[in-house]
């Protein structure tokens, strides 16, 4: 078998690097053969779009059953509803390991748990918006942009959002699932801990907040656990709730008399028997009965010995509320919080009258620690004969659980407001004559700040203007307040859209009041009024066009600020609302996953959702670029649930059916019509997987049996990641294996085209998708096809022994069994291309092959060499027909080296993920602040704590005058920069990034018109330097190249591992190709000649069958063509040129050295590949570090000075060190302050540096942060810096350095005169580095 079993302890019945294969191999058998291929490629597309990265995952290598259980949420809901596949994501431990917000905690729990100010991880609330659900630019229905290209979120919205994925933690572990860590539950939904949770306001994306449209629980009607819609859900005999937290020894629970109507419906009888269903929700309102009259709610009935849970509806609460009462405890300090009167959220506490000495109270609950409201409690002292009041104690001699919760006390008490210089709010409770601190998150000392909606202006603590209100230390504002309600329509609204964006509290279903309201239809909407009119109370009921019901109630409430002796603020904002309440004992699960589910509906139900999706679905199922028509087509059919074409309707109904929505995609004429063929912009090219996997289906590949048990074997494939670009479970980030929004250089650039597949289409993966074609055609499914000892096609491994011969198979686990119909060539070829290229292969290139085959020795090897060289065609690549304009492709050119030009090269080394470049350089050594209370290093520690590096672990460097610093200190794993630095040979460049003008964070926005703070987009500029794209689909690097291409040079360009922006040229400026190396080196094309064709002969006609094309073919073809024969082209060059060349020093194995290994092999041949200049890109991931942000920095800092030093020395021993220079990049900086998981979230300055022999080094370019708090007007929330440098000021003049000319340099950088660029001097000594490097 060749599924891992695990048995005791760590012994494995297959070795431990196939571990982490078998998820793949159950993915690739069940592509391979089973029938349901339209639910697994809707699956397959789910998963490229909710990805997990599995670098992320600590078990990435050792789990099987975790990756496979995730992908069956896209399985199960192929054609489901996307609303439960989002719940799904979002619940499952497998994502939030991901996305880091596993065990995320609220800045109050940290705060209460450990005295230290951390924040909510941002991962996760940042990519379900950009990359699940709603993108990053608000949309038309058709997919367009809306005019002015506005943003759908920023990050204030992430920072909202990022606390509704705090508390989340795994089950606990059980048996019966597959991992090799048996402590880690990876597989069940997760739970959420209350206690964790941040029970605070959160906006929402529309100027509100998480829960409007939700009615108040304050509204909800009397005994509401009775009302139509009320939910209980069967515990067993388990009285302890499971949404809700009691305390175990709770004895006295609600029992349910026979004659109650509630009981009726719970017991359920059938035959004289209960039959207690596991779910119920009451139908219609049921008549009280017994003590069910006399309680507000309950938690837990008893039905027959068996209990219920009492699920209450989702409804919000209000922070800032009138007649507050106080709430105690008697045990745990009493922890005091001011309550509102109107909610039950306490137990009773009544007092003898009169009351004299220690005050005793006593309890006058129906049920154990039952909660009512404050109005419920005095009614019941008083037929107690008793008082509510101050207490003492309650209920003495009873045991502490029963006393352990909160009792209503008599003291009043009210809700003051906090506001910070940013006019955030926070929320104070004023409990006045206590001896006992209250609960610190409602404390004056409390740091909870949220986003409020403000009308006038709110006070700010800057030179002492909080006017009437009080200001504390830290220049906060603490004011009273006063709440308003008040109707807010008193005749009719003009439409339901009015209603909807005026009204911004719930209200219950009418229905579940009684017969009470009257209803009426005005313009459109439903009216329900008591007959008195339009009141506060009026509910207005709406049917909205995404099918959901809205009940609102007619009021608005406004929070008044106040100061001493009520004198008006002259202030106000909207009283926000929340789903968790504040009061610690009714902080509860339920109310958790109730927000939960409101953020997850806030998202789905987004107008952007459906175009966002629809786009991404259509290029996942063939299409690049969709007409806006089509988006629309699909948009309307995600929006309705339905799609129908004559005879036949797909779909529920309901919003965000996928049934609907693949079936508008598949159905469409544009999906459909065969005329789209030859339409230039149709199409797209097929992803790689699907090529192999759709060539063994198409070409009948069987596994053979196992001859010892007689069952089939699996398929096994080798890498595919690395050789093809992809493969399931093998995304090595979020953003899967390509962006939807790529464009690659040539026609589909040329055309304002997308791409995305094209983005993997590089030289080491085109050749090694064809190899493995070809080793399948010839050897089968087995390690055959070698050279060197390195296999070059798809299987892992073989099954038998014998030699390797073009039509043996004894080595193979599987062969292609396809026989074809006819006899002649040219049936044969038509044959193939019906199933391999759908018919659109040209009759040109059919008669080619059919030429191919007729010239082999026998039938069977023509069949092989025409299966082999269909592989190769435009047609089999892409979805574009084509046809030849007659003439050849030019032939790739050899560059000549200018003999008089000095070789210089550019390395441009990319941190991938948002580099914490904080932690890269710190102050160390000194002076006082600004403000006199701290030095800068204990500022950088206090403001980074618990992240920041200790001062004695810092290497310390020179600082030039930097923070008011004498020194500065680099990393402690990364000695080889701190080496450069003081060798004069290292600049470092400080709070640098994309900037399209010198900012402050006043307009920011408007001065960097770019997608801030997300990875794509930021990389993207980070990588091209043009903010304004002034010279669009081009890079930094293929800028400068075309310079120096200009000048006369011969410039090279290679990219390591992959295609990049950076290295891209302008279209016509004859600058050669960017070369694509694997950081292993190059495989050689078709490394065995055969008896039926050799390289040579199957490159020729290969290049027959890519020749160029007329200017009405696909561009997509075009592209795959102009690739594939640079490919061959480059290959054969780059093979031979770096088999036979080795490097001066030994490079370790890391991913960093290989890749500059490689690029020292490069430099050392820059003379056989005829270059005088050359850009070299390359990257490294791992850097989002959003937990455990210094743990992970060790580990990339250790590589990353290991791969510097071996490349310092190699050039130094190549005697080029000054002729090369490597500038380090990232696409920002993160965080100043740190989130609950121990790491830091996306922001945009970074620390950045740039080294090599003649860098005029050992200095640090641009402003040190000296003030790294809000009030500094460079740092935004969380301490995310606005740079104060821009790259627009270092590119100049490297790329002077580098050769070009002045005059090319505002078209290298077209932005720079926004700013002053640093000089080459200032940058670059050559003629001192050389002096040096002779004294050396």
């Amino acid at each position: 078998k060749d599924f891992d079993v695990i048995a005791k302890s760590d012994r494995q019945t297959v070795s431990g690097s196939d571990l982490g294969r078998q998820r793949e191999t159950v993915w690739a058998n069940i592509a391979l053969y089973e029938p349901d291929q339209l639910r697994q490629r809707m699956a397959w597309a789910l998963s490229q779009i909710l990805v997990i990265a599995k670098t992320a995952i600590s078990s990435q290598d050792e789990d099987t059953e975790p990756f496979l259980n995730y992908y069956d949420i896209f399985v199960r809901n192929a054609f489901g509803n996307y609303l439960d596949v989002l719940r799904e994501i979002s619940y499952s431990p497998l994502m939030a390991e991901n996305l880091s917000y596993l065990n995320s905690k609220s800045t109050a729990y940290v705060w209460e748990a450990d005295q230290r100010i951390q924040f909510a991880d941002e991962n996760f609330a940042r990519e379900i918006m950009q990359l699940f659900s709603i993108g990053l630019l608000e949309l038309n229905l058709d997919g367009t942009p809306k005019p002015g290209t506005q943003q759908t979120y920023t990050n204030e919205h992430i920072r909202s959002f990022a606390r509704a994925w705090t508390g989340f933690t795994r089950q606990n572990i059980r048996a019966n699932f597959e991992s090799k860590d048996r402590n880690t539950n990876r597989i069940d939904p997760m739970k959420i801990i209350p206690e964790w949770r941040d029970r605070f306001p959160k906006s929402n994306l529309y100027g509100g907040y998480l829960g409007d449209g939700y009615p108040l629980c304050s509204d909800l009607p009397e005994q509401q656990f009775l009302k139509k819609g009320a939910k209980y859900r069967l515990l067993g005999s388990s009285a302890l709730p499971e949404l809700m937290k009691d305390d175990s020894r709770l004895a006295n629970r609600f029992i349910l008399e026979q004659s109650s109507g509630l009981y009726s419906v719970l017991c359920a009888a059938i035959d004289g028997s209960c039959s207690f269903p596991m779910n119920l929700v009451i139908e219609n309102n049921i008549n009280c009965f017994g003590d069910e009259c006399e309680v507000d709610t309950v938690r837990v009935v008893s039905v027959d010995g068996l209990f219920y849970e009492y699920i209450q509806p989702p409804c919000v609460e209000q922070p800032f509320f009138e007649n507050g009462v106080k709430l105690n405890k008697e045990t745990d300090n009493k922890s005091p919080i001011c309550g509102n009167p109107l909610l039950p959220i306490a137990t009773s506490a009544c007092c003898e009258n009169p009351m004299s000495g220690t005050i005793d109270a006593i309890s006058s609950n129906k049920y154990d620690i039952e909660r009512m409201t404050f109005d419920t409690m005095e009614a019941r002292c008083d037929a107690l004969d008793r008082l509510a009041c101050e207490y003492d104690r309650v209920d003495n001699g009873q045991s502490s659980y029963l006393r352990n919760t909160y009792h209503w006390a008599k003291t009043a008490c009210s809700i003051r407001v906090k506001i910070n210089s940013e006019g955030e709010a926070a929320i104070v409770h004023d409990v006045t004559a206590i001896d006992n601190p209250i609960v610190s998150h409602v404390d004056a000392d409390t740091r909870n700040f949220f986003t409020v909606n403000w009308s006038g202006d709110y006070p700010k603590q800057k030179v002492n203007d909080c006017g009437v209100c009080e200001s504390d230390a830290e220049k906060n504002c603490i004011c009273d307040t006063l709440v308003v309600d008040s109707i807010e329509f008193s005749t009719d609204p003009p439409d339901a859209a009015t209603v909807l964006s005026t009204l911004t509290i719930g209200a219950p279903d009418p229905a579940s009041f009684g017969p009470i309201y009257t209803v009426a239809e005005i313009n459109g909407f439903k009216v329900h009024t008591k007959g008195n009119g339009y009141q506060m109370d009026t509910i207005f009921e709406i049917q909205d066009e995404k099918g959901r019901t809205h009940f609102r109630k007619n009021a608005k409430s406004t929070v008044q600020l106040m100061g001493g002796n009520d004198l008006s603020a002259g202030a106000t904002f909207r009283n926000p609302v929340h789903f968790m309440s504040l009061v610690p004992s009714e902080t509860n699960r339920r109310d958790a996953i109730y927000e939960t589910e409101a953020a997850l509906e806030h998202y789905f139900y987004h107008d952007n959702t459906a175009p966002f999706l629809c786009t991404r679905f259509i290029q996942r199922f063939g299409i690049s670029n969709a007409s806006p028509r089509f988006v629309k087509s699909c948009s309307f059919a995600f929006r309705n649930g339905l799609y129908e074409v004559p005879g036949y309707t797909y779909g529920s109904g309901k919003y965000g059916d996928l049934a609907a929505t693949v079936a508008s995609i598949l159905l469409d004429r544009e999906a459909r019509a065969v005329v789209l063929d030859v339409e230039p912009a149709h199409g797209s090219l097929r992803e790689p997987i699907l090529r192999v996997i759709g060539f063994m289906r198409n070409m009948q590949f069987q596994l053979k049996n196992n001859n010892q048990k007689g069952e089939r074997r699996v398929a096994v494939f080798r890498e595919m990641e690395n050789r093809i670009g992809q493969m399931p479970h093998e995304f090595e980030t979020v953003f899967s294996f390509f962006l939807p929004e790529y464009v690659p250089d040539g026609p589909v650039n040329s055309a304002t085209l997308v791409a995305p597949e094209t983005q993997i289409l590089d030289m080491p993966k085109t050749i090694d998708l064809i190899n493995g074609l070809h080793s399948l055609v010839k050897y089968g499914f087995a390690e055959c096809y070698q050279t060197g000892g390195e296999d070059y096609g798809f299987a892992k491994w073989n099954i038998g022994s014998g030699s390797c011969q073009d039509g043996s198979y004894n080595r193979a686990s599987g062969t292609l069994t396809f026989e074809p119909t006819g006899t002649s060539a040219i049936d044969i070829v038509d044959e193939l291309a019906l199933l391999l290229t759908s018919g659109r292969l040209n009759q040109e290139s059919r008669q080619i092959i059919a030429n191919a085959y007729e010239a082999a020795p026998n039938p069977a090897d023509g069949l092989r060499i025409a299966q082999q060289l269909m592989t190769t065609s435009p047609e089999y690549h892409t979805t574009n027909a084509l046809s030849f304009s007659g003439e050849a492709l030019p032939a790739p050119v050899t560059p000549q080296p200018n003999t008089s030009a000095q070789y210089k090269a550019i390395v441009f080394l990319f941190f991938g993920g948002g580099c914490d470049s904080w932690n890269m350089l710190v102050p160390k050594v000194c002076h006082t602040h600004p403000d006199g209370s701290q030095d800068a290093y204990n500022h950088y520690a206090n403001t980074r704590s618990p992240i920041h590096l200790l001062n004695s672990t810092l290497l310390e460097i020179n600082s030039n005058g930097k923070a008011n610093c004498d020194k500065f200190g680099v990393h402690p794993n990364l000695p080889i920069l701190q080496q450069l630095y003081n060798d004069n040979d290292l600049i470092f460049f400080t709070n640098t990034g994309v900037l399209g003008a010198p900012s402050t964070k006043q307009g920011y926005r408007d001065a960097t018109p770019t997608q801030l703070f997300a990875h794509n987009g930021m990389q993207r500029e980070a990588k091209r330097a043009d903010v304004f794209d002034e010279d669009i689909g081009t890079g930094i690097l293929g800028r400068i190249a075309d310079a120096l291409a200009k000048k006369g040079l011969s410039p090279g360009k290679t990219s390591i591992d992959s295609n990049s922006i950076a290295a891209a040229s302008k279209p016509g400026s004859g600058t050669p190709p960017t070369s694509t190396i694997s950081n292993t080196g190059v495989r050689q094309f078709m490394p065995q000649d055969t008896a039926s064709m050799t390289r040579e002969e199957m490159k020729a006609v290969m290049g027959d069958l890519n020749n160029a094309t007329a200017a009405h073919s696909g561009f997509i073809a075009k592209t795959w063509s102009n690739s594939l024969m640079d490919s061959l082209a480059q290959n054969e060059l780059l093979y031979n040129t770096l088999v036979a060349t080795t490097t001066e020093v030994s490079f370790g194995s890391t991913s960093l050295e290989r890749k500059l290994s490689i690029i020292s092999k490069l430099i050392k041949t820059r003379g056989i590949r005829g270059v005088d200049a050359d850009v070299f890109y390359l990257s490294i991931g791992g850097w989002d570090t959003h937990s455990d942000v210094e743990e992970r920095l060790i580990s990339r800092f250790t590589e990353v000075n290991a791969g510097l030093t071996a490349f310092h020395q190699e050039m130094v021993a190549q005697e080029r060190w000054n002729d090369v220079v490597l500038v380090q990049a990232s696409e920002f900086g993160r965080t100043l302050t740190a989130n609950s998981g121990g790491g830091s979230d996306h922001a945009w300055g970074g620390n950045y540096f740039m080294l090599g022999g003649g860098v005029n080094g050992g200095k640090i370019l641009g402003e040190y942060p000296t003030d790294m708090t809000t009030e500094s007007p460079q740092v935004l929330s969380r301490g995310r810096l606005v740079p104060t440098t821009s790259w627009d000021q270092i590119w100049p003049g490297v790329a002077e350095w580098v050769g070009a000319n002045s005059a090319d340099l505002q078209t290298i950088v077209p932005n720079m005169d926004s700013f002053t660029p640093f000089p080459t001097t200032t940058l670059f000594d050559q003629q001192q580095r050389n002096r040096r490097y002779l004294r050396r």
